[in-house]
């Protein structure tokens, strides 16, 4: 049987919700939860996620100038270079709060020979690729 995937969460945080960040790295060191790329796009955020990084698994990507694009497509190019680099990859918006850690849930469905190598999924409000 092959090896499954590392599992990478990825994250995105700038402006007023850069006062949760605190919160929510403890939260994730609470729950031994797997590798985060936090995209920090902004330098508020990139601040308070330096501050707590080397307490939990959480690698702070400094995107101030957003490589040139916008927020919604610097998600997207994470996730793919994530998914490139053999990860499974999780994107999470940053309000979510985790009362456990959802990690074996998600990876469930995608585990057997027939499993897809890409699952997209949903959200309520949405049916689409669409970043909107």
């Amino acid at each position: 049987m092959v090896e499954p995937p590392e599992t990478v969460y990825v994250t995105a945080v700038w402006g007023n919700f850069s006062k949760f960040i605190h919160a929510f790295l403890s939260r994730w060191s609470a729950l031994s939860l797997p590798l985060l790329l936090f995209l920090a796009l902004d330098e508020q955020a990139a601040s308070a996620c330096a501050e707590r990084q080397g307490t939990s698994p959480v690698v702070c990507i400094e995107m101030p100038q957003r490589f040139g694009v916008e927020g919604f497509v610097a998600k997207y190019l994470a996730m793919s270079v994530a998914a490139q680099c053999s990860r499974f990859a999780i994107w999470l918006d940053f309000d979510i709060y985790f009362p456990a850690d959802p990690t074996e849930r998600l990876r469930a469905p995608l585990e057997g020979d027939d499993a897809p190598p890409l699952a997209l999924s949903s959200t309520l409000t949405s049916r689409s690729l669409s970043p909107s």
